[in-house]
């Protein structure tokens, strides 16, 4: 379930990459879609995480309400057909960031294998690196851009890398899991 759940999150990341590639050479506003992406982003790495620890049900929903919650609090106060819900993202970023850190902590404690061996490992990690990230990235490119436009845009390429990274692990958990499952088969 862990990985059916990655890759749609896979496949929708994908696609608002796609609508927002479109869009811009349209010269046309997204900044909709990737406001409903960010949600249901955000929904399924909850999901993730429940599928990797179902004991953790009452948390995950609490942490939904919360980040949902600010997302609406978010949206009365910013135009989100026309401008992306940053503070919302940020939210967002920060309940993701220690949900990934405490399950990664989780799995530290109490897997009996090596945790370079796990694909949800290295699924969680890319997660953890980039939601960490992002917070401080996106605060400090909105501050600057007012200050030293040049700078603001050198900062948010750090989100892209880190992006990649994140996919990257994704794959490479892919590929470890699916190693796994052509070993149990032979």
């Amino acid at each position: 379930r862990l990985f059916r759940l990655g890759g749609a999150l896979i496949a929708l990341a994908f696609l608002i990459e796609l609508i927002g590639y479109v869009t811009k050479i349209q010269q046309e506003i997204n900044a909709p879609f990737y406001n409903a992406f960010i949600v249901l982003e955000f929904l399924l790495v909850l999901a993730m995480a429940h599928a990797q620890q179902p004991d953790w049900s009452k948390v995950l929903l609490l942490v939904a309400a919360v980040g949902l919650a600010g997302f609406v609090v978010n949206a009365r106060f910013v135009d989100w057909q026309h401008d992306m819900l940053f503070e919302a993202i940020v939210l967002f970023a920060f309940l993701l960031a220690i949900v990934l850190g405490a399950l990664l902590w989780r799995m530290a404690n109490t897997s009996t294998i090596a945790l370079l061996r796990l694909p949800a490992f290295w699924l969680f990690t890319g997660m953890l690196l980039y939601f960490t990230a992002l917070p401080p990235v996106i605060g400090l490119a909105r501050y600057l851009r007012k200050q030293d436009l040049e700078l603001a845009g050198t900062l948010w390429t750090i989100m892209p890398v880190l992006c990649t990274v994140r996919y990257l692990l994704a794959a490479y958990a892919c590929w470890l899991l699916g190693g796994q499952q052509r070993a149990k088969h032979e």
